[in-house]
């Protein structure tokens, strides 16, 4: 009898040439599988923060790593052997949901995953993960694999923000002061040029008069003052906070504002919480004026003279060109003008107006009530 060496040697002296060579390329292909083979399970195994879940085509697990022991508390001896629904909830069994996600991984070649799981001891953990089809040889579907990762404090983080975002915007649509993020536009000098309007509350076309939301301010105001521009891109460059009262031509209005910068700086974008402050302006210039023509009209007895310091007065308090007493003629229907108080550079005054020429103001000014064209 021969040794075992010596059978061998006999059996390769034996193989052609060509033999030989296809022996020696299965052996190679041999040790490669089972370096990938064994390459794959390392990986399997040694994956500390996804757990991986292997099973057959019925959904029963036959593979399950350390990761997915550490996550769900069953061990691979355990659960090996038991169906793939033992850590879905309650209501995702009776659902059939772990079959539904191997059917849609047999059409789609994976399926999502996003959703509550359980653990052994039936606490809930939030699940974000794939599962893929597992293929032999010839193509053939031969089961799956299943890879989550518990993202549960990511979960209720977000959720926690989202509650808190909800809660700033309830309380942001919910309150009297316009508020408004708002991008500033630089030119390349940095020298602000304009500015959009990204985000705004309910009460920001209230108190704004218009509805800005997403547009530049240039469409709406191509005139805007200067100092608006100014100010808030000293904002947006320094974030130093600006509170300041201001009049806009364009909107009419008297603002009271402050403004700070928000976010990354980069971005160049402030915050701005106003209110309409018009009418509370409007009446500390009435009552201004009225104390200022009662100062100035103190020693005056002449009617024309009395008269000539009101139009001033009036003209200066409204920013008015043109301010003009006169005597009214009902029969004639017309008001002759005996002075008149200009800003600047003013023609076409006329001395007797026609009050019909104006509308219906002749009949307010009969009633003693105010009129004005």
């Amino acid at each position: 009898m021969r040794r075992d060496g010596d059978d061998v040697h006999d059996d390769l002296c034996s193989l052609s040439r060509e033999d030989l060579e296809k022996e020696v390329a299965e052996l190679r292909e041999q040790n490669a599988e089972f370096r990938r083979s064994q390459r794959r399970e390392e990986i399997f195994q040694s994956t500390v923060d996804y757990a991986i879940v292997a099973t057959d085509l019925d959904g029963i697990i036959t593979d399950w790593n350390p990761a997915a022991a550490k996550i769900m508390g069953w061990t691979s001896s355990e659960i090996i052997g038991k169906s793939a629904d033992a850590f879905f909830t309650p209501e995702d069994r009776v659902n059939n949901r772990a079959f539904t996600e191997m059917n849609l991984a047999l059409t789609n070649g994976r399926a999502n995953d996003e959703r509550w799981h359980v653990r052994k001891d039936g606490s809930k953990f939030w699940a974000s993960g794939e599962m893929f089809v597992l293929r032999d040889e010839q193509d053939r579907p031969r089961g799956f694999v299943k890879v989550l990762r518990d993202r549960t404090e990511q979960r209720e983080t977000g959720d926690r923000l989202r509650q808190s975002e909800e809660q700033l915007r309830t309380l942001v649509e919910g309150v009297e002061t316009a508020f408004a993020i708002v991008e500033v536009k630089f030119d390349a000098g940095d020298k602000p040029v304009d500015y959009r309007f990204l985000e705004a509350n309910p009460a920001f076309e209230l108190q704004a008069g218009v509805n800005l939301r997403g547009k530049w301010v240039t469409e709406f105001a191509p005139d805007l003052e200067r100092f608006w521009f100014d100010t808030y891109g000293h904002v947006a460059l320094t974030g130093e906070p600006a509170n300041f009262e201001s009049y806009a031509k364009a909107f009419a209005r008297w603002f009271d504002v402050r403004a700070l910068r928000v976010g990354d700086p980069a971005a160049r974008q402030i915050a701005i919480f106003f209110n309409d402050v018009t009418s509370r302006r409007d009446a500390e210039a009435r009552s201004a004026a009225t104390q200022q023509l009662s100062d100035r009209i103190r020693d005056i007895t002449d009617t024309a003279e009395i008269a000539a310091v009101g139009a001033e007065i009036l003209g200066t308090t409204l920013d008015l060109s043109v301010v003009g007493f006169g005597r009214v003629d009902n029969q004639a229907q017309t008001i002759t003008i005996e002075r008149y108080w200009t800003h600047g550079a003013v023609s076409g005054r006329p001395k007797t107006i026609h009050i019909r020429d104006y509308g219906n103001h002749f009949d307010l000014l009969a009633k003693g009530e105010a009129g004005g064209w």
